[in-house]
Formats: C-alpha cells, structure tokens, sequence
C-alpha cells in the first residue's frame, strides 16, 4: 500500500472516530431510565430500554477503537513501504556502482 493512500485510508478512520464522538455527545440520555409505569412491567422495561441504551454508547466506542486501531495499520503499513522503497533503491545504487 502506498504511503499517500494508507495516510488516506487512515485520516477517513480518524474521521470516523471523531464523527462518533459527535454522535456520542447526547447518547447519555439513552442510558437514563424513563417512565413506563410505576409497576413491575413498568421499571423493567425502564430497565431495559436503559441497559439498551449504555449498550449502544459500548458499542460505538469499541467501533472507534476498531477504527484507531485500523489507522495505526494503515499508517504503520505506508511506512513500510517507504522504507522497503528507500531500501530497495539504496541496494539497487549500490550495486551499480
């Protein structure tokens, strides 16, 4: 993968992080246990509508780790292709010389 793309491929994760973070700013709502009846029925679907909604926050931020996760590859990748690059050539300059 070239450098240029990887750096490309890795900004779009990074872009996608943040653009969770954005979607996460009034998420907390969902994890605050609403009115369905003061009565057994009632408080365990509170219960769960809650539990529903930290589920949801969970998940979204273990999509970002994935996502930074996938940057650091991506990123780690270009650079070793510029280096297996600069390499190559120094070895194909020294051995015409």
């Amino acid at each position: 993968m070239e450098a240029g793309v990887a750096e490309r491929a890795a900004a779009r994760c990074d872009q996608a992080v943040r653009e969770i973070d954005d979607l996460l700013i009034d998420a907390r709502v969902l994890t605050r246990k609403r009115k369905f009846g003061d009565n057994e029925d009632g408080n365990a679907a509170a219960e769960r509508f809650a539990q529903a909604g930290q589920d949801y926050i969970d998940a979204m931020r273990s999509a970002q780790g994935v996502f930074k996760n996938m940057a650091a590859t991506y990123r780690a990748a270009g650079r070793t292709v510029t280096e297996a690059d600069a390499a190559n050539e120094q070895m194909f300059r020294d051995r015409s010389e």
